[in-house]
């Protein structure tokens, strides 16, 4: 599935369907921000798949790895997608709302590791519940 995207202040944010799907069922709903390259509009992604997708991206560019990331636009918008070329020399940072690192799924780790290596690049896909939950992973 791609990342979801709508705006929020003329702010993009960026949400996996978990998001919805978790909400009141024991997940606080924090949305963390994905800066990119020089540009000083982030992504918004909710924290728990910034969390992961951290992961992901970090062990990808620490291999020296290029890959691509993208998301659909929201209803509201131009249709359409987006698309952000990962590289190690571009600069990322990863700013998230909630100061405590959630448990880390290593199943989910793993599937967007797979996205990641795919020619389409990565997406955020849905979390896989029924997977070992993994320690602080970061």
């Amino acid at each position: 599935m791609y990342i979801g995207c709508s705006r929020t202040a003329g702010v993009p944010y960026a949400h996996g369907f978990f998001a919805h799907r978790h909400a009141g069922a024991g997940y606080a709903r924090y949305m963390g921000m994905l800066f990119y390259g020089a540009t000083e509009e982030p992504i918004r992604i909710d924290d728990r798949a910034l969390a992961h997708l951290k992961v992901a991206i970090a062990t990808k560019l620490r291999r020296q790895e290029s890959f691509t990331l993208s998301w659909r636009h929201p209803e509201g918008e131009p249709r359409g997608r987006s698309t952000i070329w990962l590289h190690p020399s571009i600069p990322v940072r990863f700013v998230f709302d909630e100061p405590e690192t959630p448990r880390l799924n290593a199943r989910w780790i793993q599937e967007l590791m797979m996205e990641a290596s795919s020619s389409g690049g990565i997406c955020l896909v849905d979390e896989v519940e029924d997977g070992p939950i993994a320690g602080d992973l970061e």
